[in-house]
């Protein structure tokens, strides 16, 4: 090596000008590594690492430790860039806005707009004529659009409840219970008698939730243990159903959560409509695993495929006037989905009696033949593998709720329903996470805030931001059940919307998402703006599921009573247009917000629903034409908004129509504030079984003050919004829920408290007079 190095220093002296430059730096690189050896070999330690039997063995290096990044619940929320203006303050000190106090003129200032939650308005239209009374701009919001008409189409799919889909499924329900009685006289096989008398009990329980005084035909005293051993079984789940308790199914053999029967939200107002939810939940939720094996639990056997077969059956051989049923069954399905969004109550795959169709195409009226073909292994193996080539199971990770538990394997099951499931996926989600919700109202109000949740399953950009910023209150619970709600709440493609009406709520209130051009008010492309038609969004969805209109045309007997409602709130407090002390005549400016998509969507949906229910001959005929209205009306909200995006002049007959928006909705006006509970399941891990549940609520009709500028002018316009609330604990009644309203007893939820507030009383607020509007 030495002498190494003295060639390389002798070949440097001698020529160093014929050395170009890239080789000089060559050589000058491998003089560098070669020193650099001989330093490391002098190291002090380098002998200990030697190893003199491998002179060129590598030294050993230790691999590099890769550590896991720990999840946070900032990871599940990244932030979305969203077109957001940032106005300058506007400095309102020494201006006085009536039934604003110091706090909300600030806020609004700040803000560019502010919600009065405590206003006492039992209904949105009374903030319109509150303001024609006293001459102030009309703000018209999409809320107030929204809260009427999902009350009108709540009530039009009631009426269709009650008039033709229950009775048509009664009628559907009794011609199957014919067949099976028939089928159960003719068994003689004690494991096919006892499948048979299940389905029998499933057939006649569901009954009896339409029709409690119904008999059993059964006439033949020799089947009268039979008709006994139905009637306990059918009685039993039928109590355990009213008691609303986890228990086991008599009918199903297995534990059920019977809570989730509880009738909620509009299906509350009427005895006939809080029956048929506990049908529509019952054959919704229940469901038979097609499976080809025989099992014996506690006594109770049966062969969970056969039963599916032999309730396919009893649909494919029933009778109406000598004519199948099935045209009627598939009638009924196309309006049971319009109910709620089609869900999965288990884990596994679900199959209709149309996925048997093709498959059982050969059945024939004989029970033998029937029983034959389902004793031999191989045919029953063939018809499961029919049955799973027509509707193949998705393969994919387990339900975050049962990893790691013994019935994993059911993610990959196939069950059987006579109708499809249906369900509200956020009332799912939410009683599966029972377990894991505080029950303290301010404890959850930071930790869980739901509405952020099921906004951002529904892809809110917005709430994915609030979320961001609350990442270190939340609860890290959520990083295991959040995918959960994602799973259930997953946004159907244009062409099953097309197809069906499915999710008809959210395809209406997910156009609060949508961003607005630059042409809109200022007000409204704020961060904080965005924020509040997050809980214009929850507030419509919690709306859509209470809400319901006076049945047919008693609307005007109903005004009536609204308006003493009005008139006994009419010391609430009421600010004003934005004015200071020397202001003498107020400018009108009415404006619309400029909610294009869901004025757009709401004409689509009713122009669906009256379609729809036409084409099945359900639609009750005397709110056709109020139906009518409502398309009409949203269809010219529509083009205002467009005209206003544009900044292009409105007609006169349009100016009009806002200016005077509180004759228009006068006709359809509701009461707003009311509550939704949900029942915890009881093994939720409540201490006490009372405070076992969750409360949605709206509260009075909130005032949005917003200011709005037109031809270098500045107005204050007034519209009504949602005001929205989540508490955790037993139901509350509408009593005692308006008096936690009047007494401000209810927050609203922290992440909406900067730009909603609570005023003081009018009378404790100075005020200009302003000269009434004419």
């Amino acid at each position: 090596m030495v002498k190494s190095l003295s060639h390389r220093k002798e070949f440097f002296e001698k020529s160093p000008k014929t050395l170009t430059s890239k080789s000089l730096k060559l050589r000058w690189l491998s003089l560098a590594l070669s020193i650099s050896f001989v330093a490391n070999s002098l190291s002090p330690g380098y002998a200990d690492n030697l190893d003199v039997t491998q002179p060129f063995k590598p030294k050993s290096i230790s691999p590099i430790e890769l550590k896991r990044k720990e999840v946070i619940p900032q990871d599940l929320f990244p932030k979305m860039d969203l077109p957001l203006s940032f106005p300058p303050p506007i400095p309102l000190f020494g201006v006085q806005i009536r039934g604003l106090n110091a706090e909300g003129i600030n806020r609004l200032g700040q803000n560019y707009f502010v919600v009065v939650t405590n206003t006492n308005y039992s209904n949105m239209n009374s903030v319109y004529q509150d303001n024609h009374l006293h001459g102030k701009s009309n703000f018209v919001t999409a809320d107030s659009l929204i809260h009427p008409y999902f009350a009108f189409t709540n009530r039009i799919i009631a009426q269709m409840v009650k008039d033709h889909l229950a009775p048509d499924l009664l009628t559907l329900l009794k011609s199957m219970l014919t067949v099976s009685l028939a089928d159960l006289k003719q068994a003689t096989d004690l494991e096919v008698r006892d499948d048979i008398e299940h389905n029998t009990a499933l057939l006649l329980l569901s009954i009896r939730l339409l029709e409690p005084q119904f008999v059993l035909p059964i006439s033949d005293k020799s089947a009268n243990s039979s008709a006994s051993r139905l009637e306990a079984m059918a009685q039993a789940d039928l109590q355990s159903i009213e008691s609303a308790k986890t228990t086991k199914s008599a009918i199903f053999d297995r534990e059920i959560d019977f809570s989730i029967y509880k009738p909620i939200g509009w299906y509350t107002t009427e005895p006939k409509l809080a029956q048929f939810f506990k049908l529509r939940q019952w054959l919704s939720s229940v469901s038979l695993p097609v499976t080809d094996v025989t099992y014996d639990i506690h006594g109770a056997t049966g062969n969970n495929f056969r039963r599916s077969v032999l309730l396919y059956r009893s649909l494919d051989q029933a009778r109406i006037n000598g004519q199948p049923v099935f045209p009627l069954y598939d009638k009924i399905c196309r309006a049971w989905k319009t109910l709620a969004p089609e869900v999965q109550y288990d884990l596994g795959k679900a199959l209709l009696p149309n996925d048997y169709k093709s498959v059982f195409s050969s059945l024939t009226q004989d029970l033998k033949v029937t029983l034959t073909n389902l004793a031999q292994p191989f045919y029953r193996t063939k018809l499961l593998l029919s049955i799973r080539r027509q509707k193949p199971l998705n393969l994919g990770s387990a339900s975050i709720f049962e990893l790691g538990q013994e019935n994993a394997q059911e993610a990959t099951s196939v069950s059987f329903h006579l109708l499809p499931a249906i369900g509200e996926p956020e009332i799912i989600w939410l009683r599966q996470i029972a377990k894991y919700y505080p029950g303290n109202e301010a404890e959850a109000a930071i930790s869980w805030p739901l509405a952020l949740y099921f906004l951002h399953a529904r892809t809110a950009g917005q709430a994915n931001n609030v979320l961001n910023a609350l990442g270190a209150h939340l609860d890290p619970q959520i990083i295991n059940v959040l995918p959960e709600l994602e799973r259930l709440a997953q946004t159907p493609t244009l062409v099953q919307v097309v197809q069906n009406a499915a999710d008809r709520r959210w395809r209406i209130l997910e156009t609060y998402f949508t961003s607005y051009p630059d042409t809109v008010q200022t007000a409204l492309k704020t961060d904080n703006w965005y924020t509040h038609r997050l809980e214009s969004a929850i507030g419509g969805w919690a709306d859509s599921l209470m809400a319901l209109a006076f049945p047919v045309y008693s609307l005007r007997q109903a005004n009536a009573t609204m308006n003493a409602h009005a008139n006994s709130a009419a010391n609430s407090p009421t600010p004003t247009a934005l004015e200071n002390k020397q202001a003498s005549k107020p400018v009108f400016y009415h404006y619309l917000e400029p909610q294009i998509a869901t004025y757009g969507r709401i004409h689509e949906d009713g122009e669906k629903l009256l379609a729809d229910y036409t084409a099945l001959g359900y639609f009750p005929d005397e709110y056709r034409e109020r139906l009518n209205d409502f398309i009409r009306l949203s269809q010219r909200l529509e083009k205002i908004a467009i005209f206003e995006l544009s900044s292009r002049p409105l007609a006169m007959s349009d100016v009009q129509l806002l200016a005077n928006i509180e004759s228009i909705f006068e006709k359809v006006t509701l009461p707003l504030p009311n509550t939704l509970h949900v029942y915890f399941p009881q093994k939720a891990g409540r201490q006490n079984p009372e405070d076992n549940g969750f409360n949605f609520g709206l509260g009075y009709a909130g005032c949005a003050c917003v200011i709005l500028q037109h031809d270098f002018k500045t107005n204050l316009g007034r519209g009504p919004v949602y005001t929205y609330y989540e508490l955790p604990g037993k139901a509350i009644t509408p009593e005692h829920w308006l008096r936690k309203l009047q007494f401000g007893l209810v927050r609203t939820p922290p992440w909406a408290q900067n730009f909603d507030c609570a005023q003081e009383p009018e009378s404790k607020t100075q005020a200009t007079k302003v000269k009434p509007r004419d």
